[in-house]
């Protein structure tokens, strides 16, 4: 499985805007003609980002391996009328750094089949937390985050939509975890956060040498989560 959760760093609302119909039109065709993509949505700011300006976009993109995502995604023409889009119109103020991320084997994806954002604005919220340089402590964030996936799977049924735990790619030992995670509403949200296992990981998190990225995000029309049940 190759995964990417990639930030857009458009420079502007009206380039964030430009760059979001090019990727409607991807997310369309991947859609219908991609069974091997698995997911592939983006989220616009829902403010409180830090340094993360409102104008930048988050996606996550999945998919069964690597020919689907370089040889069979990247070949359709909407996916290149896109990166021509960009190459030639300035819309990122810094390249997009494209990460390739793997299961932790902890958590869900999607807690249904195929959730479809397409054409379709909704509620939902997405939080991002990204960890960094956790070094003899990742045993413990990751034992942690186990006790709040499974809270989250058998006790927040109509809250707690997605709740994945991802890490780098590497072949080599890494220290770093990216949690995507999502939920119904705000409410849903907040419920969330005061379960004790989520309060046990906020507290944990104020014991880190480096805390994590935390960053949050609003369901667009584009996309979708899951095609099957992982």
């Amino acid at each position: 499985m190759r995964i990417i959760c990639p930030l857009g760093p458009c420079v502007s609302f009206e380039k964030r805007d430009k760059f979001l119909e090019a990727l409607l039109d991807i997310a369309d065709v991947t859609w219908v003609s991609e069974p091997k993509t698995l997911a592939y949505a983006w989220f616009t700011s829902a403010g409180n980002n830090g340094e993360i300006p409102d104008h930048w976009v988050r996606g996550i993109e999945v998919y069964e391996d690597a020919d689907a995502h370089l040889l069979i995604h990247r070949s359709s023409s909407s996916y290149k009328r896109m990166k021509d889009l960009v190459n030639t119109t300035g819309i990122f103020e810094q390249p997009s750094a494209l990460n390739i991320l793997r299961p932790c084997g902890i958590g869900f994806m999607s807690r249904q089949g195929a959730d479809i954002f397409q054409r379709c604005l909704g509620s939902q919220l997405i939080v991002v937390r990204e960890y960094a340089e956790l070094k003899e402590r990742k045993e413990d964030v990751l034992n942690t985050l186990r006790q709040v996936a499974s809270h989250a799977n058998l006790q927040e049924l109509e809250f707690t939509l997605s709740f994945w735990v991802l890490e780098p790619d590497t072949n080599g030992s890494n220290d770093e975890i990216i949690v995507f995670s999502r939920f119904a509403d705000h409410n849903a949200h907040q419920y969330h956060c005061n379960t004790t296992v989520a309060r046990d990981l906020q507290a944990l998190e104020k014991h880190l040498i480096n805390p994590p990225r935390v960053t949050h995000w609003s369901e667009h029309r584009i996309g979708f989560i899951n095609r099957e049940d992982i």
